[in-house]
């Protein structure tokens, strides 16, 4: 049985230090603890002080990838990435929602991943393929976008999305994603920003037929060899 009293004192960290000492000096209390210790979390997240807050939203994530089950939260994160005045907890809400692999951050983390600033944009990229399916009507969305960055940058996860979904076999689902996302990039009126995106869908799909069929000799020809009009046909006939 836990002791509530050993709670409150590690939860005193959160109340009056920096993030850095509550990493250093209580992470590995947190952990031993685990799951007990949400509902003082949560708690913390409604305190009128910012600190507390991005303190409290800080160690659910520590707690999190430590593999502690941090669900019990997730409402109170939604509402902290919504309506939180400091950046910093709303930022970090919703880094941790992405961890989580919940919808509600799939936007956020592609706008994210596409920005040119110091956030970890690579993890942003990695946790979309990763949360797969949810994440593709949001990326769909974004392949007709003015800024050519997001345009590429969802076709990219997009077709990294799919040759995850081809790893575990299923194929059908693999190529329908490939086929809508070519159909939508149909409809970019700038000729060479609509090839160059095709292009790179033709290649995912080339890759995934090579793993449908690695017996087919037809199939193992380099794309980049083919024409441009080849493998456009080829993408919108299969799948």
């Amino acid at each position: 049985m836990v002791d509530e009293k050993e709670i409150e004192k590690i939860m005193q960290y959160i109340d009056s230090h920096s993030m850095s000492v509550v990493y250093d000096s209580i992470f590995e209390e947190f952990v031993k603890i685990g799951e007990p210790t949400i509902p003082h979390l949560i708690k913390a997240l409604k305190n009128n002080n910012c600190r507390v807050r991005h303190n409290a939203v800080f160690v659910l994530g520590l707690m999190g990838r430590a593999g502690h089950n941090i669900s019990a939260a997730t409402s109170v994160l939604i509402g902290a990435a919504l309506n939180d005045e400091d950046f910093n907890v709303r930022d970090r809400a919703l880094t941790i929602l992405g961890e989580m692999e919940h919808v509600f951050a799939i936007r956020y983390l592609f706008e994210r991943a596409s920005m040119n600033t110091f956030f970890p944009q690579e993890w942003d990229v990695k946790t979309l393929i990763k949360i797969g399916k949810p994440a593709v009507p949001v990326l769909i969305e974004y392949l007709n976008h003015d800024d050519s960055v997001m345009r590429l940058k969802s076709s990219l996860i997009l077709c990294g999305i799919s040759k995850k979904i081809a790893e575990k076999e299923e194929y059908v689902s693999a190529l329908k994603i490939i086929k809508d996302s070519t159909s939508e990039v149909r409809k970019i009126k700038k000729k060479k920003a609509r090839r160059n995106i095709i292009r790179k869908f033709a290649e995912t799909t080339q890759q995934i037929h090579d793993k449908m069929n690695p017996d087919n000799k037809k199939f193992h020809k380099p794309v980049k060899h083919q024409p441009v009009r080849a493998i456009r046909k080829k993408v919108m006939t299969n799948g």
